[in-house]
């Protein structure tokens, strides 16, 4: 009985590590918005973790019948590797971009821009326009590739405002070309069925029923909220057969 017992527990520890890996893969959602310094130092210390976790690894269990683990636990580290590179380049080219930027001498008034224009003079990393290219940026390296992605509802006081960003994240995932995006005609027929705003509140739930009758893998929601300059964008992507949340994209502007 007892060398049942003994071999029952050494079976479940053993199953237990071939699916447990104390590796972590990085997202570049983990360091958006901090200084590129600050970024580089961060993933400097998590790349440093994870070596030491994997050496941590086989030193307990790599001599024993749970070796498995430390297998799995290598392939992730190798995994990471490429995926830290990525991360660096990403924020490195947009640091680049940002340093690229025009900026106007100190005495230099600059001219005023048409009201009902997006301020231009705020390029790519201002406003509302930048905040969405910021969230973009998440949206298109977390989300899977391939997957089908229905773009369906901001909810936001000006209306106007969630017109032109949802406008704005369906045209850079389809500029990206990992994606498959849900027809517009087909999206804006079942928004009439279900008697859905594309600027009001929609639930999680609803959002995936609504994912699922356009027969989109991921669905897309967000919101406006603040007034001002204290002004948030929050852009929620989830999967519609789990009804998991994919990522998150939360920026100011």
């Amino acid at each position: 009985m007892e060398k049942k017992m003994v071999v029952f527990v050494g079976l479940m520890f053993f199953v237990f590590s071939m699916f447990s890996s104390c590796v972590s893969r990085p997202r570049y959602s983990d360091y958006m918005g901090l200084p590129k310094e600050a970024a580089m130092d961060e993933i400097h210390s998590d790349k440093t973790k994870n070596t030491v976790k994997l050496v941590c690894n086989w030193v307990l269990w790599g001599w024993t019948t749970a070796w498995i683990s430390s297998v799995v636990d290598t392939f992730v580290y190798i995994g990471s590797v490429g995926e830290f590179k990525k991360i660096e380049t990403r924020i490195l080219s947009t640091e680049a971009s940002q340093s690229a930027s025009p900026v106007a001498p100190a005495n230099q008034v600059a001219p005023a821009s048409p009201v009902n224009q997006v301020s231009r003079t705020q390029g790519a990393t201002g406003g509302i326009e930048g905040a969405v290219n910021r969230a973009c940026e998440t949206l298109i390296y977390e989300l899977p590739k391939k997957a089908t992605v229905a773009v369906l509802s901001v909810s936001s006081r000006d209306r106007n405002a969630a017109s032109f960003v949802m406008d704005e994240i369906e045209f850079q995932l389809v500029d990206s070309k990992e994606f498959q995006m849900v027809d517009r005609k087909t999206l804006d027929s079942v928004r009439s069925e279900q008697d859905f705003q594309m600027s009001g509140d929609v639930s999680d739930a609803s959002a995936v029923s609504i994912g699922s009758m356009l027969g989109a893998n991921v669905v897309i929601t967000g919101t406006i909220s603040g007034s001002g300059d204290t002004q948030r964008l929050i852009i929620k992507a989830l999967d519609v057969k789990t009804a998991k949340i994919l990522t998150m994209a939360r920026e100011q502007f």
